[in-house]
C-alpha cells in the first residue's frame, strides 16, 4: 500500500513510503498461505485504510486487513490486524470493500465450490463477523447459472447493499447486480427477487464499478 500527498509525492509518514503485509504476518501462516493479494481498499471516517483480498495456500481464503494512520497493522481489528474468512468453498477472493456509516465493513467477491457465487460478508469494527448479517456474517448468493463474480459494492444511505459484477447465462457472461437488505437477505423490491441480469453485448459483459 502506498499513500500519496496531495501533490503526488509519496507520503513517507505511512510505513516509510510503502507498506507490505506478507504472509506470516497478521496471523496469516506463511507455511499454509504463502501468497497474499490485495484487490480493494476503503478509508474509514477516522482515516484508517481497510484492504480486502485473498490469501492462498492449498486454497484461497478471504482476508480483510485494517491499518493505522502510520501504516502499521491495527491490532484492535481481530487482535492481529487481519481477519481471514472461509465460506467452505475451494476458491475465495474479495474484490470490493466498503464501510457503513456505523463503521461496519462490508466486503464482496466470489466463492467457488461446484459453481461460482457472489460472496458477501460484513464485519464489526473489531474484525469479528457480524452475525446480524445473514445469521453468520457471511453468505453466498447465486445469481446466474454459474460464474457469478462480484466486483463492485456500494452501501446506500439506508444501509442496503448493492453488489455488481457478471454472471454466466447461456454460455456468456452478462452484467449482473443484486441488492440486499441490511440483514443480508435479498431485497425483493430490486429487479426480480433482488437480482438483475442484463446483457450489454454479444459475448462477455463485465461490470467493475458502481456509484
Amino acid at each position: 500500500i502506498v499513500r500519496l500527498n496531495s501533490n503526488g509525492t509519496t507520503d513517507t509518514t505511512f510505513g516509510g513510503g510503502m507498506v507490505k503485509t506478507c504472509s506470516g504476518t497478521a496471523g496469516i501462516s506463511a507455511t499454509t498461505r504463502p501468497n497474499a493479494n490485495a484487490y480493494a481498499i476503503a478509508i474509514q471516517s477516522d482515516g484508517k485504510p481497510v484492504v480486502a483480498g485473498s490469501v492462498n495456500g492449498s486454497a484461497y481464503d478471504f482476508v480483510v486487513a485494517r491499518y493505522n494512520l502510520d501504516g502499521t497493522l491495527d491490532t484492535s481489528f481481530k487482535n492481529t490486524g487481519a481477519a481471514v474468512t472461509s465460506f467452505g468453498a475451494a476458491t475465495k477472493r474479495f474484490y470490493a470493500v466498503n464501510i457503513q456509516s456505523d463503521g461496519k465493513i462490508v466486503a464482496a467477491g466470489l466463492a467457488a465450490g461446484t459453481n461460482y457465487d457472489f460472496a458477501v460478508a460484513r464485519f464489526l469494527p473489531n474484525g469479528q463477523l457480524d452475525n446480524t448479517f445473514a445469521g453468520t456474517g457471511a453468505k453466498l448468493f447465486p445469481v446466474g447459472s454459474n460464474h457469478d463474480y462480484a466486483q463492485a459494492l456500494i452501501i446506500q444511505s439506508d444501509n442496503k447493499i448493492v453488489v455488481s459484477g457478471h454472471s454466466l447465462v447461456g454460455g456468456y457472461g452478462d452484467f449482473s447486480a443484486i441488492r440486499l437488505q441490511e440483514n443480508g437477505t435479498f431485497d425483493n423490491g430490486f429487479g426480480t427477487s433482488g437480482k438483475v441480469i442484463f446483457p450489454m453485448g454479444t459475448n462477455i459483459d463485465q461490470a467493475f464499478a458502481l456509484q
